[in-house]
């Protein structure tokens, strides 16, 4: 869950991301575009107003109406683009903008830019600067113009004929130029001051959401890496389990295969023996070593369906009253005293607990028997003590007896499937092993302390509210 909803964010930031960064480079490239547009139209402008200037300065030196005409054609240029602007200022129809844009020489494809900038813009700070050097210069076109009508009407009345005041009236219509000239330079130096600041905001915002996207890219690679990491290890840790379960079939089968053959070898060696011996009391030893054979079989295949069981039983749990559950035990297991006394006691502080009948009593079958075939030839009695309590959230039992004891090299071993100690014929070496798989599989830990010659201890900790997997 926690995955699929890191992928859905990752996702989500990166959509989000290249959307945003896809509208901020089409606004900005339509601001460009627009503000480019206008700045063609202030070259028309300028173009328009000087020619205008050149055209009126000619008129009056030589009295030519078609300059005068190509005064008036010029100036339309500049003052079309005024009407232009005042028309959007009153939110008039953009038809009429757009009409007297073009009258002002600019592109019908640039007029759509000009005035969609002009309508979104137009209170920005660094375009308002440049509305309001336009808004001057559109003074400048209107002295220009008076001047103009009054220098015709001079001519007209014929009344401007000397040379001095001809000097005079061009030197004004040429000062009105050069100013409309600075004026169209500083326009100029205002747009392209926007452009650069429309250029440095669009490159941060690139450069954050290409920051934001290779942070996620990153963040996602290290999420991914992560994951493909603990999945190494726990395909690592399967295998490794895999190679411990072929190692141990491997084992197990050829264990299980030698301990069957054997005694049936030994069996039949037996009965070829009795069946030519003549001697009852010889015919009675080989009788007692068959039983012997037998028994030790049955043993093991006992173990052999009590180790499948557990390994594919499923774990039921149920009420197990303890002192009816170990006297039964003890019950099954009499038969295994033969002139030796046993001294069985036991120290039972809990009456009841939730756990799962079948593998509790193949380990407490194991552990007992134990105490009873180990035990130590030396002493009269057997003596073997179970106790149960609770500790903090664990249940606690110990098997204790007097036997023979486990010598301190082998007491790590003890554990291992199919360990036999030399002097320990009596043994399978699955017991123990599966003790302690079921143990595991109850969820628990066991513990030996073992004393060569005078005794062991096991020591099973279960929990109380056991979930067994």
């Amino acid at each position: 869950m926690h995955k699929k909803s890191f992928l859905i964010s990752y996702i989500v930031v990166i959509i989000t991301t290249i959307i945003t960064i896809i509208t901020i480079n089409y606004f900005a490239l339509k601001i460009l575009d627009g503000t480019r547009a206008f700045t063609a139209g202030e070259s028309s402008f300028t173009k328009g107003q000087q020619e205008a200037t050149r055209c009126l300065t000619l008129y009056i030196f030589t009295k030519n109406e078609d300059y005068f005409k190509k005064f008036n054609a010029n100036l339309r240029i500049p003052i079309s683009d005024s009407l232009a602007r005042i028309n959007l200022d009153q939110n008039g129809p953009e038809e009429i903008s757009h009409k007297h844009f073009i009258n002002g020489g600019n592109s019908s494809y640039d007029v759509k830019k000009m005035i969609w900038i002009y309508k979104n813009f137009k209170d920005a700070a660094a375009f308002r600067s440049a509305v309001d050097i336009w808004k001057e210069a559109d003074l400048l076109i209107m002295d220009l113009e008076k001047i103009g009508h009054n220098i015709h009407q001079k001519i007209l009345k014929q009344k401007l004929t000397q040379e001095p005041e001809e000097k005079k009236l061009a030197l004004q219509v040429n000062s009105i130029s050069d100013q409309l000239t600075k004026k169209g330079k500083e326009f100029d130096a205002v747009l392209a001051k926007s452009i650069r600041y429309i250029n440095n905001v669009t490159l941060y915002f690139i450069t954050i959401g290409a920051i934001l996207m290779i942070l996620c890219i990153v963040l996602y690679s290290a999420f991914f890496i992560k994951k493909l990491s603990a999945l190494q290890k726990k395909t690592d840790r399967q295998n490794q389990f895999l190679t411990q379960i072929n190692n141990e079939l491997d084992m197990f089968t050829y264990s299980v295969s030698h301990d069957l053959r054997a005694p049936i070898t030994s069996l039949k060696g037996l009965i070829k023996l009795a069946e030519t011996e003549k001697n009852p009391e010889v015919l009675k030893e080989y009788y007692t070593m068959m039983h012997t054979l037998t028994s030790r079989q049955d043993a093991f295949i006992q173990e052999i369906i009590n180790f499948s069981k557990n390994k594919r039983i499923e774990v039921i749990n149920e009420d197990i009253e303890l002192v009816p559950f170990f006297n039964h035990i003890l019950s099954d297991l009499q038969f295994m005293v033969e002139d030796k006394k046993v001294d069985f006691s036991m120290d039972i502080s809990i009456n009841k607990i939730y756990s799962n009948l079948f593998r509790l009593n193949i380990i407490f079958s194991n552990l007992i028997s134990n105490a009873i075939k180990y035990y130590d030839s030396e002493k009269k009695w057997i003596k073997i003590k179970i106790k149960a309590y609770q500790e903090g959230e664990f249940n606690i039992f110990t098997v204790e007896d007097n036997g023979s004891g486990i010598e301190e090299q082998h007491q790590s071993k003890i554990f291992d499937m199919f360990f036999v100690t030399n002097h320990h014929e009596k043994g399978t070496g699955i017991g123990l092993y599966l003790v302690k798989e079921i143990v595991t599989k109850l969820n628990g830990t066991i513990d030996v302390y073992s004393v060569y010659k005078h005794g062991t201890n096991f020591t099973i900790k279960l929990p109380i509210n056991s979930h067994t997997g």
